[in-house]
């Protein structure tokens, strides 16, 4: 009899994935628009438009700060109609991207509502939290069923949703809330699952290889010692704070701190950690012969900030005169080895914001030369453009071959 039962058990078919939305035309009962924070003074704004040539919903736009909180504001993207029945399912996929440079941002969350309220009147919607890092490939992200709250207006109110309440769902989206910056995200499917998509190639910049010139090093015996300078937001009212400190034990620098918002400009202000080669002769190395390859950087991001820009300075340049560009470390608390192309620098950024007013890419006059590497007189990065909290490991920063 219990042989019976198992093989009945085994015999259960697994629910096939179901499609949720996408954009090629095959589904249209879900119609999708925007809503972004309607608090007084509320200035978030983001658009949705479907590019039929690739079969993609777009959705861009900037969270920016409300004045009246003096807090970053929401933007989200929701599709209203009828979904099918996902109780027989443990999670939602969803295949998307972030498009480099337009986005700054990596903290979003997966939303849905449901017409059961359950116990709470104020109940039925819910949502879960994930990073997207900016990349040209497409990311197949998992988001379980478990790890999402129910949540009524920013408060949290009950746990994951019931089955009754997987089986009423009348709106999905993904929402951008809490935390300044741009972002420009193209999605191609969400569909409901019961595993895990396989894990493709790791977003991002791509590691380089070993071989390369070191420019800075928190290993004991090193001959780079330089003296590490902070500098935050110095406008009038600036909030942001910030330190660095070697930890020698573990071989590393230590920057912490906190980019704040610049009350006068009602936007996030920076924080600046650089080396820089101290008197007598000492100097950072020549690196000239890597202008086709870039930095890599290898460091730890042990703090919720996952967006930082690499900078460096010739000899007379130093914090605003520097080349800068952007780069995100996974906030996973390990070492990564990131590595960015001088060709993604540029010496043309707003003071206001950290961003290029000026691409390498588009204006070479802007880009990173041979004389500029060979006179190299500050290197680091810094923590701009998005309020949070940051703690960075550094434990070198190297020039390398492409």
């Amino acid at each position: 009899m219990l042989l019976a039962s198992v093989a009945a058990l085994l015999l259960v078919p697994v629910a096939a994935d179901v499609t949720i939305a996408t954009w090629d035309g095959s589904t249209t009962s879900i119609v999708w628009s925007t809503e972004d924070d309607p608090v007084m003074g509320g200035q978030s704004r983001s658009t949705f438009a479907v590019d039929k040539a690739d079969s993609l919903g777009v959705w861009s736009g900037q969270v920016r700060i409300v004045p009246f909180l003096h807090a970053a504001g929401f933007c989200t993207c929701r599709g209203d109609g009828r979904v099918p029945d996902l109780s027989s399912y443990k999670g939602i996929a969803i295949d998307l991207l972030a498009v480099p440079g337009k986005t700054n941002i990596t903290a979003f969350q997966l939303q849905f509502e449901s017409s059961d309220k359950g116990a709470n009147s104020r109940g039925g919607s819910f949502l879960a939290d994930f990073t997207l890092t900016p990349s040209a490939q497409t990311q197949s992200l998992f988001v379980p069923f478990s790890s999402f709250t129910e949540d009524y207006r920013g408060q949290k109110i009950g746990g994951p949703p019931s089955l009754k309440q997987l089986a009423t769902i009348v709106q999905i989206g993904v929402g951008a809330d809490g935390t300044a910056g741009n972002f420009d995200v193209e999605m191609k499917s969400i569909v409901a699952t019961n595993s895990a998509p396989a894990p493709g190639p790791a977003p991002g910049p791509s590691p380089a290889p070993s071989d390369g010139k070191i420019l800075v090093s928190f290993e004991q015996g090193r001959k780079d010692e330089y003296k590490w300078f902070v500098v935050n937001d110095p406008v009038m009212g600036g909030l942001s704070r910030a330190t660095f400190t070697e930890d020698a034990a573990n071989e590393v620098g230590v920057f912490n701190g906190t980019v704040a918002i610049v009350p006068s400009l009602k936007a996030p202000g920076f924080c600046n950690a650089e080396a820089r080669p101290g008197l007598f002769g000492q100097k950072i190395p020549d690196v000239s012969e890597f202008l086709a390859g870039g930095l890599t950087y290898k460091l730890a991001s042990k703090g919720p900030m996952s967006v930082f820009k690499a900078a460096f300075g010739t000899s007379t340049q130093y914090n605003f005169g520097s080349y800068k560009a952007d780069f995100v470390v996974p906030n996973n608390g390990r070492a990564e080895s990131i590595f960015i192309p001088f060709s993604s620098f540029s010496n043309q950024w707003s003071p206001s914001t950290g961003e290029p007013t000026k691409k390498c890419s588009e204006h070479k006059e802007v880009c990173p030369t041979a004389k500029a590497l060979a006179d190299i007189g500050s290197v680091g990065l810094w923590a701009e453009g998005t309020a949070g909290d940051f703690h960075v490991e550094i434990s070198s920063i190297a020039a390398t071959h492409a």
